[in-house]
């Protein structure tokens, strides 16, 4: 199913439409996962409101916790496989990214808020990533939504994102 899911997704567009999820009856109890090919629209990291330096320090802790015990599930469907199915560039260069580092251990911060729901995202950079030019910058990234207190994580979203420096 994983399989078929990254053909789609490398495929896809950078529409919203284009954010392939795995499946309710694959992830049971767990929030869903996304993935979403290199620097493809993710809405609530997009368009919601940026939240403020040391905005959510109480829930952080919470949060953490609750991360924790949905990494090794992420990690186990994040491979490097994956990684180099998300990208849409640097194709080359990524035929030899090899591993995903953990992700128990990521430093997320908040970075956007859903002012009516509450809702909070956060944001993870897990790896730099192979360039295809010395002025470009690419990170594979984390995007965790959850509830407002940081307990409760709704949904995962896996990327790439870029940067051109001048």
């Amino acid at each position: 199913m994983i399989a078929a899911l990254i053909v789609m997704m490398a495929a896809a567009t950078t529409a919203p439409s284009a954010i392939v999820q795995i499946g309710a009856e694959e992830l049971g109890s767990r929030p869903t996962l996304c993935l979403v090919a290199e620097m493809g629209s993710i809405p609530e990291a997009d368009t919601w409101t940026a939240c403020g330096d040391g905005a959510f320090a109480k829930e952080a802790e919470a949060f953490q916790a609750a991360w924790v015990k949905e990494s090794g599930w992420v990690a186990g469907h994040v491979t490097a496989d994956v990684v180099r199915a998300l990208s849409r560039w640097a194709k080359p260069q990524m035929e030899k990214y090899a591993a995903v580092p953990a992700l128990d251990k990521l430093k997320f911060t908040p970075m956007a808020l859903e002012q009516r729901t509450g809702m909070v995202v956060y944001e993870a950079t897990v790896d730099n990533l192979p360039v295809h030019n010395a002025l470009v910058k690419r990170w594979l990234k984390i995007y965790v939504l959850c509830s407002g207190d940081g307990k409760t994580i709704l949904r995962v979203t896996v990327t790439i994102r870029g940067q051109v420096e001048e």
